[in-house]
């Protein structure tokens, strides 16, 4: 049975959000997107899913480790099935390389944003991934 990695703390909202981490070695990045995570004003529950094994926690994380590797799609489904299975109202996974600006989440959280949302996808300021680019600088 999956537990929640702690008692929920930030706004109601973000007690009802799953942060899935899937990830494959390099815990050095792990723990950086993590440090963002922890610095975030709003912060949800959040699980790494260890493919490899051997993942150190740095905070309040729950890490769970499949007995063999599920790749990003497979460990990002097992979150999300965990997630709905045990009452979180939303769910996202990030890549385990993913740098988080201020706010994120309270972005996520915004209560402005449809209801029914089935998928966000995160814009990028640099000039490298042109179909993700925007001038929308809010």
């Amino acid at each position: 049975m999956f537990e929640h990695a702690r008692p929920p703390r930030g706004e109601i909202e973000a007690a009802k959000h799953l942060l899935v981490i899937p990830a494959y070695g390099s815990m050095e990045l792990t723990h950086t997107v993590l440090r963002d995570v922890f610095g975030q004003p709003q912060q949800p529950d959040v699980v790494v899913v260890d493919n490899a094994g051997g993942y150190v926690a740095i905070g309040d994380e729950f890490v769970i480790r499949p007995k063999r590797n599920l790749g990003w799609a497979g460990a990002s489904n097992l979150g999300f099935r965990l997630a709905f299975e045990n009452g979180y109202r939303t769910a996202t996974t990030l890549n385990n390389d993913t740098r988080l600006s201020t706010g994120y989440f309270a972005g996520l959280y915004d209560s402005r944003l449809p209801e029914g949302i089935g998928i966000l996808a995160p814009l990028y300021t640099g000039g490298y991934w042109k179909n993700q680019a925007t001038d929308y600088s809010g």
